[in-house]
């Protein structure tokens, strides 16, 4: 486990455009997210750059990140705000106010997709447009309770998982409309596009201590239609972070473990394709097509620094990295 702290050092000399950004939620009450980057060239792991190249904390639990050719935006959910900075420098360039509980964020067409939680009443939610250089709210667009994950299917839909009433968004980019609300198993957590107009949606299922437990299941969907679902055997099987590699390949979090199907199988496994004793849950995961590598992230007790665990393609560690408290996200800057 390796990581370039440096804090004293003001990060102005330093070039952020290529590499990874890691989003660290922070401490829940009180506490301030940190952003790390992971210089892929040199291998150094440079910790608070947002707040050592602006002079200030980022906020309140920082949530996800996007990013485009000249430009980093990253959610800041409990201080209801997007920091957009330079994406060399990773100087502000302004903040976009005006939203409640942003969650995930994601960039198309020169336009960002923002899921908000609205509050924690149960209410609808919304995926919320903005114009980042103009800095201003385009349009709110009512979906499903507590809307988190997004993909672009075909180039002309958003779709969307709502963890919170079980279903999926389907949005009509053009129109800037809810085009149609498809239902599915409880607790849809991530989504991936399989290219053109397929994708697929990972539900978690019921825990045991939300009431009466279901097994996650796996989803498939062609223009908007559901074409077949794998289900998990167990009860007591609650599947998270659905993402795909390289090979077209998809993987998702299981007990601790990166589960990984064959390639164009619509059938979920169960068998374990990483696994490791240190770690004792996973929290955020992705795949870096530059590296060919899958970034594991362990929060441990949500109260102190945490580990990311690079995991190459024999399913062996190759190193791991210190993080900051609550390492969750994780942008992929080629």
């Amino acid at each position: 486990m390796f990581a370039c702290r440096d804090r004293g050092h003001s990060g102005h000399d330093r070039d952020y455009s290529q590499g990874v950004i890691i989003v660290n939620e922070g401490l829940f009450s009180g506490g301030s997210g940190n952003i790390q980057f992971y210089n892929s060239s040199t291998k150094e792991l440079w910790d608070q750059v947002f707040d050592s190249v602006n002079n200030r904390p980022i906020g309140s639990i920082a949530q996800s990140v996007a990013y485009s050719n000249d430009q980093v935006f990253i959610v800041v959910n409990n201080s209801n705000k997007i920091e957009i900075v330079n994406r060399k420098t990773f100087e502000s360039e302004g903040t976009q106010y005006g939203l409640n509980l942003p969650d995930e964020i994601l960039y198309w067409d020169g336009k960002l997709f923002v899921t908000e939680w609205v509050n924690f009443n149960g209410d609808r939610g919304n995926v919320v447009i903005v114009d980042p250089h103009a800095g201003t709210i385009l349009k709110r667009i009512s979906v499903g309770v507590t809307p988190s994950k997004m993909a672009i299917i075909n180039g002309t839909h958003l779709a969307v998982v709502n963890s919170g009433d079980s279903t999926i968004s389907y949005i009509n980019i053009a129109n800037q409309s809810l085009e149609k609300s498809m239902e599915v198993n409880q607790n849809p957590n991530s989504i991936v596009s399989l290219g053109g107009s397929k994708f697929a949606v990972l539900c978690g299922g019921n825990p045991s201590w939300k009431g009466k437990e279901t097994a996650g299941s796996l989803h498939f969907f062609e223009f908007g239609n559901e074409t077949s679902r794998s289900v998990f055997s167990q009860m007591t099987y609650h599947p998270t972070l659905l993402c795909k590699n390289a090979n077209n390949q998809l993987g998702y979090a299981l007990d601790g473990k990166l589960l990984l199907m064959a390639a164009g199988s619509t059938q979920v496994t169960e068998t374990a394709w990483f696994s490791h004793p240190g770690i004792s849950g996973i929290y955020g995961m992705g795949y870096n097509e530059t590296d060919q590598h899958w970034w594991i992230s362990d929060a441990k007790d949500f109260s102190s620094r945490g580990t990311i665990y690079r995991v190459n393609q024999n399913a062996a560690i190759t190193d791991s990295l210190l993080a900051g408290i609550v390492p969750r996200n994780f942008g992929f800057l080629k």
